[in-house]
């Protein structure tokens, strides 16, 4: 007769979280796996919120680049979830702000060659909204568009 438990749970060297940390602090590359296995589908879901699926891995990878080289100063006022995930959100904006078109400061020449009366000797500064601040060539004064 063969009698195993159903449920057999792995241990693992690193079962507490403080244990896990200061193993990742120290530099073990088991910790490092485990850290990897328990907490890089949830950075994946955070990131997904923010980018793409393929975005998503790329900015998890640098999490983990950025998380391994500051884990030195990770204080522990957070659970290290916590932290991971933020370093996962901040790497997700500035990721966001890096690919977002900028409007340009300058009028385009679309703009410039545009003779219609409206646009005739108005040219604006930066063209993002109703409200922007256009500038009169001949005078250098400034108005808004209402």
């Amino acid at each position: 007769m063969n009698i195993q438990p159903k449920n057999i749970r792995k241990l693992t060297a690193f079962e507490r979280e403080a244990d896990l940390i200061e193993g990742l602090q120290t530099g073990h590359r088991i910790a490092f796996d485990e850290a990897y296995r328990k907490y890089h589908p949830v950075m994946l879901r955070v990131a997904a919120k923010y980018a793409s699926t393929a975005v998503a891995e790329d900015i998890a990878q640098e999490a983990w680049l950025a998380a391994i080289g500051a884990i030195a100063s990770f204080e522990g006022r957070s659970s290290l979830k916590t932290w991971l995930c933020r370093i996962v959100t901040n790497k997700a904006f500035n990721t966001y702000r890096e690919k977002r078109p900028e409007f340009p400061a300058t009028p385009s020449l679309a703009m410039l060659s545009d003779q219609s009366a409206e646009n005739q000797g108005v040219l604006p500064v930066i063209s993002a909204n109703r409200n922007s601040l256009c500038r009169r060539p001949e005078t250098g004064s400034a108005f808004r568009l209402k």
